[in-house]
């Protein structure tokens, strides 16, 4: 009964725009009661335009503008992120694979927009942190380091931090882990996304329903291309299991966490870094 309301008010404001009379109801907000809210549409950037970029950084700041991550790399200067994110997501359309999340509602002015992102690198790709110098250079890494104080960036970035992280890969999954790994470099959604209330269960519960739509996009298309190849995950809570590894029903496996660094910094408390490998059933 409601959808035929909806469709009925719909070609009423139709009718009386056509007409020269005033509408009751606008049209819009009733295309937008009447469209489907769930799942949303997830889109890979294949050649994506500056609009496109500028949206996935955009999403990605938001994201993580209060996370000890974020702080790390740009020394706690929020005008710094821009270039830290844009970095992350030339890497992804160079060596990775990058899905959007499109919002159900497209922005009235045309902009463009995206609830969620995710940066993937397939097996035999770097992740940005671990990219040589000259990827560090095209990606636009080299930018951002060119913004922090000299000794910042050498001493706890460099030789601090990145080092770190670059021993913990490598004490999971060894020498080859480029090789042998699908690995999730980036994952961020809108903090102001709100679960809609059609989504079903187990993502009308989840914590971040679409992060766990665009693992699971993730895992489809690693089966087909890399069935042989783990698929893991680099996450900074220590709840983040829960976040994830809430799945649809044809995901019958869930996260295991393969190591955890610990990595205190002077200015920004405890950064907890985890990395988590899917399991299947």
């Amino acid at each position: 009964m409601k959808n035929r309301w909806f469709l009925s008010e719909y070609i009423k404001a139709i009718e009386q725009q056509c007409t020269g009379r005033a509408a009751s109801r606008p049209v819009q907000p009733l295309l937008r009661l009447c469209a489907m809210t769930w799942p949303p549409q997830i889109i890979l950037l294949k050649a994506p335009t500056d609009a496109q970029i500028d949206a996935a950084v955009k999403v990605s700041v938001e994201a993580y503008k209060d996370e000890t991550i974020q702080k790390i790399f740009t020394n706690g200067n929020a005008d710094r992120a821009d270039v830290l994110w844009r970095s992350i997501i030339h890497a992804g359309i160079r060596d990775g694979r990058i899905y959007a999340v499109e919002p159900a509602t497209p922005a009235t002015d045309g902009s463009v927009v995206y609830d969620a992102i995710a940066v993937w690198c397939p097996p035999g790709k770097l992740p940005p942190v671990w990219s040589t110098p000259e990827h560090l250079l095209k990606d636009g890494f080299l930018n951002l380091l060119a913004k922090l104080e000299p000794t910042y960036g050498t001493d706890e970035l460099i030789n601090g931090f990145l080092k770190a992280s670059n021993k913990l890969a490598t004490d999971i999954f060894g020498s080859q882990r480029e090789r042998d790994v699908m690995y999730a470099n980036h994952i961020a959604t809108d903090p102001n996304y709100t679960v809609p209330s059609d989504a079903p269960s187990p993502y009308s519960t989840s914590a971040s329903p679409l992060a766990a739509l665009l693992v699971e996009k993730v895992l489809e298309e690693a089966a087909v291309q890399w069935g042989n190849h783990p698929v893991v995950l680099g996450v900074q809570k220590e709840n983040i299991t829960t976040a994830t590894s809430t799945l649809g029903p044809n995901f019958k496996g869930k996260f295991s966490e393969q190591g955890r660094l610990d990595y205190k910094t002077e200015k920004w408390g405890t950064f907890l870094g985890r990395i988590l490998k899917y399991v299947p059933n």
